[in-house]
C-alpha cells in the first residue's frame, strides 16, 4: 500500500492549519499513520501522552493510595520516582527509607535492613535494624531467632 503523504512541504502546510487528528480524519487514516508519515519525512513529532496508568493520572485513579502498596514479596513500597534507588516503576522499599531517616544518611546497596519481629510490612523505627556486612554468612537475629544470609 502506498503512503498517503509523500510530500514533506504539503504535510507541513497541513500541520500549520490543522491538528494531527484533524488531518487523519480528513484523510481517512488513523493519527498513528500521520505520525508515521511525519517521522518518515523528517518532520518533528510532538511528544505523545503517557499511558493512562502512568504520570499525573495515577493519582486520580480510584485505587490510588498515596503511592503506598506492597510488592510480591510482602514489603511495603512507596512511589518515589525521583529517588535514586527507585525501581523502573518508580517504587522504593519503605523500610530502607525509614532506616535512611534513622541513620541520617543514604544506605549503601550492600546495607541490609532487618525486621526484628519478622513482619515485613511493620516498618516502625523500633522494629528495624540496620545490618552492615561486618562478616559474611548466616546470621541469627538475637531477638527473634530469624536466620538470614549476608552476602
Amino acid at each position: 500500500m502506498k503512503s498517503q503523504f509523500q510530500n514533506k512541504e504539503e504535510l507541513e502546510a497541513l500541520l500549520q492549519r490543522l491538528s494531527v487528528e484533524e488531518i487523519a480524519r480528513e484523510s481517512r487514516v488513523t493519527p498513528k499513520t500521520v505520525y508515521f508519515s511525519m517521522r518518515r519525512l523528517g518532520i518533528p513529532t510532538p511528544k505523545l501522552r503517557a499511558p493512562a496508568h502512568l504520570g499525573s493520572r495515577r493519582e486520580k485513579h480510584w485505587h490510588w493510595k498515596d503511592g503506598r502498596t506492597r510488592n510480591k514479596d510482602g514489603y511495603v513500597i512507596l512511589h518515589m520516582p525521583e529517588h535514586p534507588e527507585a525501581d523502573v516503576n518508580g517504587y522504593v522499599l519503605e523500610h530502607r527509607l525509614v532506616m535512611e531517616k534513622i541513620l541520617g544518611r543514604r544506605l549503601k546497596p550492600w546495607d541490609k535492613v532487618h525486621h526484628v519481629n519478622g513482619i515485613k510490612w511493620d516498618n516502625r523505627p523500633e522494629n528495624l535494624q540496620a545490618v552492615a556486612n561486618p562478616h559474611l554468612g548466616e546470621v541469627t537475629c538475637p531477638r527473634c531467632g530469624y536466620e538470614f544470609m549476608i552476602h
